[in-house]
């Protein structure tokens, strides 16, 4: 029963989010609120409902697919319940999400890690829960190495396409 309660606790959370961040009048007031509290000059977000809706549903496709990719991630290195597997991808958006405003660490550093092993822990053993911590950090960041590499490569590829075009014309 507990572990339908998490589920259920992690969805209302990620409504109550996705009504913050797709209503602008409400975006605008909490970052007016954030603003002044680092006593800095306010800002205004002039996006539709819709526009933002769109941004976010985008976002949530992406999160939804990340998280799936991270419960068969945690499956494979440790034995869980099929029907843990919900929990484990929220955790893994939730700590994406919390390490990314946070302001004090780059891309979270330390930050995503320790609210990942945390919400883990509520599913499989501590020590467990950290290093399957630490593994999605090296795991994202050699994602992220070999899409920057797949960037250049089409960039220089492209590049080098519109010199033969210039040099023969």
């Amino acid at each position: 029963m507990g572990k339908y309660l998490m589920s259920l606790t992690s969805l209302v959370g990620v409504v109550v989010l996705a009504v913050v961040v797709c209503y602008p009048p409400l975006m605008n007031w909490v970052l007016r609120q954030i603003f002044r509290l680092l006593r800095r000059e306010p800002v205004q977000i002039q996006l539709a409902v819709g526009d933002v809706a769109r941004l976010f549903f985008h976002r949530l496709g992406i999160w939804i697919l990340q998280g799936l990719a991270f419960a068969m991630f945690v499956r494979c290195v440790y034995p869980v319940d099929l029907v843990d597997l919900p929990v484990i991808a929220a955790s893994f958006v939730v700590s994406w999400v919390i390490g990314f405003v946070s302001l004090l660490t780059p891309s979270g550093l330390g930050v995503r890690e320790a609210v990942q092993a945390g919400l883990l822990a509520l599913i499989v053993p501590l020590p467990v829960a950290v290093a399957l911590a630490v593994l999605s950090r090296i795991w994202l960041v050699i994602g992220e190495v070999v899409a920057a590499g797949i960037g250049l490569a089409i960039g220089r590829w492209g590049r080098r396409g519109s010199r033969q075009e210039v040099s023969s014309a």
